[in-house]
């Protein structure tokens, strides 16, 4: 690409990284050139509920990171170091967008990073984040002169693509239009393409091939970059700027599908490899007498996934991807869920807070922990399940 140009980065690179840091907010950065208030906000959020159904019933709320969600602004920054999918000031740190959660004193949750095994320490009052460098040469510094809008996630899977990645594309004709017309391009973390579906929930928004841009470095510096606010944030909060990207991808769905909706849907796992339900024929067969229909999304085209959510009425399954496709519903003030999930699956508050955005609580049916240092399989207990699901459908 014409607009990447290489320059000899690696001692740049070292003295900004490698050191202790803090979480750099893009107003008060070097970097910024102007930041832009986009959509007022600041509406509360509400309590965060997590109901247990089965032989041992009861509720918990959850510990609120974000009291309220936070305006929406666009950063238009010039200068901004992109290192291994993090985002780096000069200055000495880094911006939050490079970090999964924060809360709302800018205190670190959950670090954000396409490699499971980069993890972020803890060093005095900073942070510090480990890079990798191949020690036989100097790392090259990419000059990139396009117009930058990130499009990161956690993890290149459709779960997380869906709520975290997708929900950046609120500020993407805004861009447009802070930037005279031109069309930014969407930076990807380091990964070697991008999903079918991924493409396919960005037609709406009349993204193409050409529209996304994959680093060629591990290392480079963006003279151009506009960081939006996050409508979704993972274990915090959804805007109301997030359900309408959901929504508006639904709406251009509405129409390419033929399928008829199901009343009641049990939304499997047992054909997907990660985290599987050791015993959920057994599962699947207690629903099947209920009257639900077993569904296996990763078998369907995205239109037909559309409208099988948006019309159901009752959905249920283990936590997944598949189950985060409950943003689709048309009916979600009358829709009823039921998320089987085992005990230490962390990020049960982040189902919590997507259903308490919708006004509903979070109901779940709990298994065993996870097979540490294995598969990472777990299972049922099908008569606590018998009890879950039969509280669950009289209410």
């Amino acid at each position: 690409m014409k607009s990447l140009r290489p320059m000899a980065g690696y001692p740049l690179l070292r003295a900004v990284l490698d050191k202790p840091m803090r979480v750099m907010l893009p107003e008060h950065s070097p970097e910024c050139v102007k930041s832009h208030l986009i959509v007022p906000d600041h509406t509360p959020v509400a309590p965060i509920i997590r109901r247990e159904f089965g032989l041992n019933p009861g509720s918990m709320e959850e510990p609120r990171w974000h009291e309220h969600i936070p305006d929406l602004r666009i950063h238009e920054l010039s200068g901004v170091l992109l290192c291994n999918g993090a985002l780096y000031s000069g200055a000495g740190g880094f911006f939050p967008e490079s970090v999964r959660v924060f809360d709302q004193h800018n205190h670190i949750r959950r670090y954000y990073h396409y490699r499971d095994n980069c993890f972020l320490r803890r060093l005095g009052n900073g942070y510090y984040i480990p890079q990798r460098y191949d020690d036989d040469r100097e790392a090259a510094l990419l000059e990139c002169e396009e117009i930058v809008l990130p499009f990161f996630t956690m993890q290149a899977v459709y779960g997380h693509w869906l709520l975290e990645g997708l929900t950046c594309l609120w500020a993407w004709e805004h861009v447009r239009r802070l930037a005279g017309g031109r069309r930014p391009k969407l930076l990807l973390a380091p990964i070697r393409e991008v999903p079918a579906y991924v493409k396919d929930f960005c037609l709406p928004f009349g993204i193409t091939e050409d529209d996304y841009l994959f680093p060629t470095s591990s290392c480079m510096r963006l003279h151009r970059l506009f960081l939006p606010t996050r409508a979704y944030m993972h274990m915090a909060y959804v805007s109301a700027m997030a359900k309408d990207i959901w929504k508006r991808i639904a709406a251009y769905y509405d129409t390419a599908s033929s399928l008829d909706g199901l009343e009641k849907m049990y939304i499997s796992r047992r054909r997907v490899k990660t985290r599987s339900l050791l015993n959920e024929s057994e599962c699947e067969e207690l629903f099947i007498r209920h009257g639900f229909h077993v569904i296996h999304p990763q078998e369907l085209s995205l239109a037909d996934q559309m409208r099988l959510f948006a019309e159901a009425r009752y959905i249920a399954g283990p936590v997944g991807s598949g189950m985060h496709n409950v943003v689709f519903s048309r009916h979600p003030g009358a829709l009823k869920t039921l998320f089987l999930a085992p005990r230490d699956f962390a990020s049960l508050s982040a189902i919590a807070v997507i259903e308490q955005s919708y006004g509903r609580t979070a109901n779940f049916v709990y298994g065993q922990e996870r097979q540490k240092g294995g598969p990472n399989t777990w299972s049922l207990d099908v008569a606590n399940l018998e009890e879950a699901v039969e509280q669950w459908l009289k209410e």
